[in-house]
């Protein structure tokens, strides 16, 4: 097996798997340090803080992740049309040539299959950067979710937290 170092995609492919298990753990982290039910308001206050560090540590990865998902595209897309482009040079040569092939005259999608051969190890380029901006894709949108989660689990405690100075006010 390839190491990371020397196949780009294995090292884009660590990455956001490194990435992914630091935001799936920070996520568990702020469910770990949600207080129980009639907790007193410091230990809301603390989970409070608690998820709010490790809020800023997910929109660190996301934006990372969202900078390697845009270098990703980019670098599918340009391969695209560098395969495009092969496609229609080897064409272009192929046009030049007789369109006979041994004793039988040859179809256009013979013509097209001799063409995709001599181009191969463009597409398979191509296709192999595709994968990876989906991959990209896909743990941005993972990152995203966990970063929304953690939003809301803060946004409860301090939902929490105002409860408690509510009822703090009232007569009893």
């Amino acid at each position: 097996m390839a190491e990371p170092q020397d196949d780009p995609a294995a090292a884009v492919r660590a990455q956001l798997a490194g990435w992914l298990d630091e935001v799936l753990g920070l996520r568990r982290q702020v469910r770990r340090a949600c207080p129980a039910r009639g907790s007193a308001p410091p230990l809301f206050h603390d989970a409070m803080l608690e998820a709010r560090g490790c809020q800023d540590r997910v929109e660190e990865i996301l934006g990372e992740a969202q900078a390697l998902c845009g270098s990703a595209r980019r670098a599918a897309e340009a391969a695209r049309e560098q395969a495009e482009d092969s496609f229609d040079e080897a064409s272009a040569a192929l046009r030049r040539q007789a369109v006979r092939r041994d004793a039988d005259y040859t179809t256009g999608r013979e013509r097209e299959a001799d063409v995709n051969l001599q181009i191969r190890p463009q597409r398979a380029r191509q296709r192999s950067l595709a994968r990876i901006r989906d991959e990209c894709d896909e743990a941005v949108t993972r990152i995203r979710d966990a970063y929304f989660g953690i939003n809301g689990t803060r946004q409860d405690l301090g939902r929490s937290l105002g409860y408690f100075a509510w009822e703090s006010t009232l007569d009893r």
